[in-house]
């Protein structure tokens, strides 16, 4: 069985190999690490933002709350324009 050592050494010439091999003599290898790093925490944050359940992400926005010392009548009309406008703007 192969070592730990062993094996996070053949990770890292493999690694090596993936990279362009004028990249690696043009760029600093700290700034190919962190355009690395960059994209692998940019795929973390895209997973986790779409993993959310709309619940969590949902806006209610104000013009659909009912106002104070707004009628019951006032706040359906209001409700209604905004669902047609909003109805409208979909098609």
């Amino acid at each position: 069985m192969a070592d730990i050592q062993d094996v996070d050494e053949n990770d890292l010439s493999e690694k090596k190999n993936m990279d362009h091999p004028n990249l690696s003599s043009i760029l600093d290898s700290y700034f190919v690490n962190f355009v690395k790093r960059l994209e692998a925490n940019i795929r973390e944050q895209i997973v986790e933002v779409y993993s959310r359940p709309k619940t969590k992400v949902a806006v209610v926005p104000e013009e659909i709350e009912q106002k104070k010392g707004e009628s019951e009548v006032e706040y359906i009309k209001r409700l209604k324009a905004f669902i047609e406008k909003q109805h409208t703007e979909i098609q």
